[in-house]
């Protein structure tokens, strides 16, 4: 049991966040590694169509352990992918402001209440 725990490094916080935007309850899962420093690097880990936000994380938390930085995997809405002709997970990606956008500004308000983080 000791031999599969050597080198692996708990984290300070790993939990899912709930936050209301747009009207809407969104959630979020927040990493922060025991090694975060002032002024921590936020990265935002978008998963891709028909993912969700458990996707991308074990290999961005491995490099969050490394480096120190706090990571962020929001959860997207169910959207119309049209090239597929079906509804799934994923994102608004026009490059306009929209409920997407304005979640994610959310989410980075929200962490930076709690972290030092270099916007």
């Amino acid at each position: 049991m000791l031999f599969c725990a050597f080198g692996v490094q708990a984290a300070k916080i790993d939990k899912i966040v709930n936050l209301v935007s747009g009207g809407e309850n969104r959630s979020y899962r927040l990493y922060v590694p025991n090694n975060v420093q002032a002024n921590a690097p936020l990265v935002v880990s978008l998963h891709g169509a028909n993912g969700n936000q458990w996707g991308n994380m074990p290999m961005r938390t491995s490099v969050a352990d490394e480096e120190g930085f706090i990571v962020v995997y929001p959860q997207g809405r169910v959207v119309d992918f049209y090239l597929a002709h079906m509804n799934t997970t994923g994102w608004d990606a026009s490059g306009e402001e929209n409920e997407d956008v304005n979640f994610i500004k959310a989410i980075i308000e929200d962490v930076a209440k709690d972290y030092s983080i270099d916007r």
